[in-house]
């Protein structure tokens, strides 16, 4: 058998890599004012919660119907449902969560934690119109249908929605009083005392609290910058996929984690990643055996 002589090298080296930590997506920092001189700070994520498990990779039941919602929540069963009881996330809002999910710490990573009744307070009681700060823009304009859309309902010209921090409050509705309602007229998000929620509502510039049990809220989660764990960046020239499954990286240049669905096992994927994560907004890492080539 012939030998096929000395082989070119051409610099590739290979290192094993475990999926690290937990991928968020972007926060914005939002000002308000406190009743003191300066304005206070805080940072949010600027997108709603959207994972199926805890931080140890335990799953968190989807409800798909109130009936499921209810059992779930008499039975004190962390659970979650998109808005509608639909399958998947058709409207893009990410996950509605009980409180039992919400007031579990193993959900937020650390440097992480559920929005501070501290701040929800703050926004209600100091809010100088924060609320059309925090909606999303455009609205509906007077006498248009906003059914099918994340088009705030029009009430009159001077509800003005900014958006200025980007915190793109959609308004996406809540599971409560019998079943889901209130898309395109509110949204309310869980705060850490696990019952009052922050709403946001589309005939006012102000905010305020609501305090239900048994409802659905949205989560936005609190972050301290400094405490967040950042991996090393791979820098990657390429990913090899031994045993295939659902892939959650950040890519190099962006901010936003993104999952590739399905990847198959033995793939080689030429995509220059920053970080491999065991989880992100839209779901966690079920792919092993991954390879960074350099």
């Amino acid at each position: 058998m012939g030998q096929y002589g000395n082989q070119p090298d051409f610099g590739t080296k290979g290192i094993a890599i475990t999926p690290k930590g937990f991928a968020s997506g972007d926060y914005v920092a939002v000002e308000y004012n406190n009743g003191g001189e300066e304005p206070v700070k805080v940072y949010l994520t600027s997108k709603n919660l959207n994972v199926s498990t805890f931080n140890d990779g335990t799953p968190i039941v989807q409800a798909f119907s109130y009936g499921d919602w209810e059992n779930y929540q008499d039975n004190d069963v962390p659970c979650w449902a998109y808005y509608g009881y639909t399958e998947t996330d058709t409207l893009g809002l990410g996950k509605i969560y009980n409180n039992w999910a919400a007031q579990n710490t193993n959900l937020y990573p650390t440097g992480y934690s559920c929005l501070g009744i501290d701040v929800a307070i703050n926004f209600n009681d100091y809010n100088n119109g924060i609320s059309s700060k925090l909606k999303s823009i455009p609205i509906a304009k007077e006498g248009q249908d906003p059914t099918g859309t994340l088009l705030w309902t029009f009430y009159d010209s001077s509800i003005v929605n900014t958006n200025i921090f980007g915190f793109t409050g959609f308004p996406g509705g809540y599971i409560g009083g019998g079943d889901y309602n209130g898309i395109n007229i509110n949204t309310k998000f869980w705060t850490n005392d696990y019952q009052n929620a922050l709403v946001l509502n589309y005939i006012s510039n102000d905010v305020f609290l609501e305090k239900k049990y048994g409802n659905g809220y949205y989560i936005r989660m609190q972050l301290n910058p400094n405490e967040i764990v950042k991996p090393e960046s791979l820098n990657s020239a390429a990913l090899y996929v031994g045993t295939g499954g659902d892939l959650v990286v950040t890519i190099v240049g962006s901010e936003t984690p993104v999952m590739f669905k399905n990847v198959p096992d033995a793939s080689f994927l030429p995509i220059i990643v920053s970080n491999v994560w065991e989880q992100g907004d839209m779901g966690i890492t079920t792919a092993s055996d991954i390879i960074a080539l350099y």
